[in-house]
């Protein structure tokens, strides 16, 4: 999860995020875990989504995904965190687009470069 709260921080630098970043990225946080085990328990057989759900509920996020890697490979975890996050980031780059100035988004265009490079 380090790697997405660094991304979120670049972003939030980037646009020039004037409220509390660290509280922000938490939310941000949070929604991409919920994202990421929503995709992760549809992945179970659909006996097992009911009992993880409840693991989930009663759990740390990373008791929970310690529970999953035993019923999980590697791969698809990843796959669900990268997707998540993805998604939840594009949603909040297309909330704020019509708010954003030239200069920002140019900032923005310039991290993306820097992070795909082709």
């Amino acid at each position: 999860m380090e790697t997405e709260k660094n991304l979120l921080r670049k972003i939030l630098d980037a646009i020039d995020f004037k409220g509390d970043k660290e509280a922000f990225i938490q939310k941000l946080l949070s929604l991409i875990y919920t994202q990421a085990f929503t995709e992760l328990l549809s992945l179970l057989p659909e006996e097992q989504q009911q009992e993880m759900a409840d693991v989930l509920e009663k759990n740390t996020p990373m008791q929970f995904l310690e529970r999953l890697q035993g019923q999980l490979n590697e791969e698809q975890i990843k796959n669900a965190f990268q997707k998540a996050t993805e998604e939840t980031i594009a949603d909040y780059l297309e909330t704020i687009d019509p708010k954003l100035t030239d200069e920002q988004r140019k900032k923005l265009e310039t991290l993306s470069t820097q992070m795909n490079p082709q």
